[in-house]
């Protein structure tokens, strides 16, 4: 492997080393830059006859050039190194160091040897690509790289520069070599270097698609140390791959960072248990996965809208409404009992924010749970009200299969927004009883008359709705002006 070494060291090297050419070669002063060189290089190989004869160009290249230039550290191999030293007679580069009291930082080789990683990243909205990246450090200092992903291969080169690893990899399957499609991936490393412990990198990918489209998505890096047994994948976080495969800490680190400037500033030497911290949320949400049917009071008195809103294992939710398919902005969050969900218009024009009570237990498909919403209507005019939650009975095997976004299964997941007349489930007719609720005086939810009960089922809601209602006549009748 080759190391940096400080341009004056190397300074001092050349200089005795072509001090003593020409003493010997007293014509050599008047050579050009080529045959002074090749002459050099002969005259080394014959005097030290090394295992491998040194290259004039590298001799050129990698020491003279950079003294001209005045860089401050150049990469030189050992094996020349020590060639040089053994013609001034040193027996090696260490050797001399000492002589001369020399005192060199060597820079710890980026890779000391094939060393493999798993890439995890968000390919689309619901599906986590995961793709492998290897490294293959040569003798001349150079490190090889070849990424592998579902459909393509790539291959090309690392370089460290300042605190990060750079990659420029190219697609085999382009024949033009001007419109190769390239790929840049950036893994932040720190001011340390890359080491053995750094079990979890940092990064982000960036590429343009078949279409010119520019991407970039964050990725996290994880070294693999056994034999690769996991082929590279898109795994969409409806199936079981997505729980047994990517663990649980990096599918919640990836969703937790939803900032448009992609920024891997963490250490570079960390565990599986410093991402621990995002796995936590995922225990919190997981009990909440499922379909569920959204009601809500339409502008029109007699109107009801039917919402269908999807919570993925990630945390993450999608809304289907009349007109509008809208994803969360932030992970579904738990807080006080209370499940909040952030969504955005994908234009993200319009917003809706929803509060349900659910309690400290898992969702039963036989309860109905309230809560209100607030956002911005097609008018973009602000509003807010009441709303009835309903889970959906559904399977494990459906909830894993069905999506409501898909048109296969558009007609059983249907937003729409119903008049009274034309209501054909109970629940709706339900819903609608609940929304004619007259104001509350003394419940904490006054404004908008949530009932005292939080949880019910729906027996237990009607039984709510009659019993609000008789209390709200009695009142009336109670405080009825009398005539005198």
């Amino acid at each position: 492997m080759n190391r940096k070494t400080p341009i004056s060291i190397l300074e001092t090297l050349y200089k005795s080393v072509e001090t003593k050419f020409k003493q010997t070669h007293p014509e050599a002063h008047h050579l050009a830059v080529e045959p002074f060189f090749k002459t050099l290089a002969q005259e080394i190989n014959q005097t030290v006859k090394p295992q491998k004869n040194i290259k004039w160009h590298t001799i050129y290249k990698s020491i003279y050039l950079p003294i001209q230039k005045r860089v401050l550290a150049s990469s030189v191999s050992i094996s020349y190194r020590n060639t040089l030293a053994q013609f001034i007679g040193f027996p090696d580069f260490e050797t001399f160091m000492i002589k001369k009291n020399l005192f060199e930082y060597i820079e710890p080789p980026l890779f000391d040897a094939d060393t493999t990683f798993y890439g995890y990243t968000y390919e689309s909205e619901s599906t986590i690509l995961r793709f492998l990246i290897s490294f293959f450090p040569q003798e001349n200092g150079e490190v090889q790289v070849r990424l592998k992903s579902v459909h393509h291969h790539y291959s090309g080169k690392a370089v460290k520069r300042r605190n990060n690893i750079h990659i420029e990899v190219f697609r085999h399957e382009n024949i033009d070599e001007s419109n190769r499609l390239k790929s840049e991936v950036v893994m932040f490393v720190g001011a340390g270097g890359l080491s053995q412990k750094s079990e979890v990198l940092l990064g982000i990918f960036t590429e343009s698609d078949n279409k010119g489209n520019p991407i970039a998505s964050r990725v996290v890096f994880r070294r693999t140390k056994e034999e690769i047994s996991k082929p590279p994948a898109e795994i969409h976080e409806l199936k079981p791959a997505y729980e047994t495969e990517i663990p649980s800490a990096i599918r919640m680190y990836l969703r937790n960072k939803f900032k448009n400037q992609i920024r891997a500033t963490e250490a570079n030497k960390l565990t599986m248990d410093d991402l621990r911290k995002y796995e936590s949320i995922y225990h919190k949400i997981r009990y909440f996965f499922g379909i569920y049917e959204v009601f809500v009071k339409a502008s029109d008195e007699n109107d009801i809208i039917v919402y269908y809103l999807q919570i993925l294992p990630s945390g993450r939710a999608i809304l289907k409404s009349t007109t509008t398919r809208y994803a969360s902005i932030t992970s579904v969050s738990l807080r006080a009992s209370n499940l909040y969900i952030e969504l955005a218009s994908l234009d993200e024009e319009k917003r809706l924010q929803f509060i349900i009570y659910v309690g400290n237990t898992e969702m039963s498909p036989n309860k109905v749970y309230q809560g209100v919403f607030s956002g911005i209507a097609t008018n973009f005019k602000a509003f807010a009200g009441k709303l009835l939650f309903f889970p959906k009975k559904l399977h494990q095997q459906e909830k894993i299969d069905f999506q409501i976004t898909d048109l296969a299964h558009q007609d059983r997941f249907q937003a729409q927004r119903l008049k009274k007349a034309d209501f054909t489930h109970p629940n709706q007719h339900l819903a609608t009883a609940y929304f004619d609720l007259p104001p509350a005086e003394k419940d904490a939810g006054a404004e908008l008359n949530l009932l005292p009960q939080r949880t019910f089922t729906v027996e237990e809601l009607e039984h709510n709705i009659q019993k609000s209602v008789a209390k709200q006549k009695n009142n009336e009748l109670t405080h009825k002006p009398q005539l005198v």
